[in-house]
């Protein structure tokens, strides 16, 4: 009889213990699904605050306010690792600029000089990771650079504007000009600024100033195909209808395909076919919009070596393809 009431004990036990894993699961699907349900009506708030605000479309563009270096201190270049470095401001029309002169590390690299003015994407700063390695190949192959913080990025005053940026640029081109003492002069830029690139470029050759080159990596035919092919942008463009109309306030916003066509300066665009932010088709849709006009002077070189969005300067044939340019241009 006690064997039997030990036996129906532990059967209850049993199943005490199986429903309360029952239970637990089930509490912690009701928790994922609270969860998921927040983040749902979040993201939802979120897109509709952007879809309606052209304001908020114009901070996610330039993202000045993101920077993961904020507590770094840009007038100290060298602790970049950068050899020859001196920390500038440039007088802009918004206040100062700040700049980083990166010049070669040792004569014995220059084959050919050149000036390049670098003009970053969005988000942070002149110091970010990134950029800092692509100063260090280009003055390691004889180079001189001048890194720019466009207004309302890193320590530069101001706050950013598509005009406000090609001045900036202007800025810049106007200080190498005076100091490059006749050697060619190109510009770098990479995302967004290679959108600022191609419109600087557009104003100097209009202007009739000297300008070899331009460069830029990860670049986009316009804003508004951009952000349809960003990542953040899926979900909502996939679900809603019509979205793209929701954008007709930024269409005209960093129109790269329509600046291009007006450049005569040689132009050499870099992609790599992994790029998870600008989607590499778009830059083939700049380049066809550049050759709608019959312009030979723009290339496209596509990488495939999962360099992604900010990592061409690790491309293993970076050095000769820009040596070739310049040598081609200068």
């Amino acid at each position: 009889m006690k064997e039997k009431k030990d036996k129906v004990g532990k059967e209850d036990d049993e199943g005490a213990k199986q429903e309360n894993v029952i239970k637990s699961w089930w509490w912690l699907l009701q928790l994922a699904w609270e969860i998921a349900t927040v983040l749902l009506i979040i993201y939802a708030a979120g897109v509709a605050m952007v879809l309606y605000s052209t304001s908020i479309k114009m901070e996610i563009i330039f993202s000045n306010r993101i920077n993961p270096l904020w507590s770094a201190n840009l007038t100290d270049c060298q602790s970049f690792g950068l050899l020859k470095c001196e920390n500038m401001y440039l007088d802009g029309k918004a206040g100062k600029l700040g700049a980083w002169l990166i010049s070669p590390g040792s004569p014995q690299y220059i084959t050919r000089g050149a000036y390049f003015i670098y003009l970053h994407g969005n988000m942070g700063s002149r110091a970010m990771e990134h950029r800092v390695q692509l100063y260090k190949r280009l003055s390691k192959m004889g180079y001189h650079i001048l890194a720019v913080d466009y207004r309302g990025f890193g320590d530069s005053d101001g706050w950013p504007t598509e005009i406000g940026l090609l001045e900036d640029g202007l800025v810049a081109y106007d200080w190498i000009r005076e100091r490059s003492k006749g050697l060619p002069i190109y510009i770098w830029g990479h995302s967004l600024g290679s959108a600022i690139a191609v419109r600087l470029a557009h104003r100097l050759n209009q202007d009739k100033k000297l300008l070899n080159g331009v460069i830029f990596e990860s670049g986009f035919n316009n804003m508004t195909d951009a952000i349809m092919r960003s990542p953040l942008a899926f979900p909502a463009s996939a679900i809603l209808p019509n979205f793209e109309s929701y954008l007709d306030d930024v269409k005209y916003t960093l129109r790269t395909s329509y600046w291009i066509q007006q450049v005569t300066s040689p132009i050499m665009m870099y992609h790599d076919i992994s790029d998870h932010i600008i989607d590499i088709n778009l830059a083939r849709k700049l380049f066809l919009h550049a050759k709608e006009v019959g312009s030979g002077n723009v290339n496209i070189i596509e990488f495939d070596e999962e360099l992604y969005h900010q990592d061409i300067y690790r491309a293993k044939n970076i050095k000769p393809l820009v040596r070739e340019f310049v040598r081609n241009t200068s």
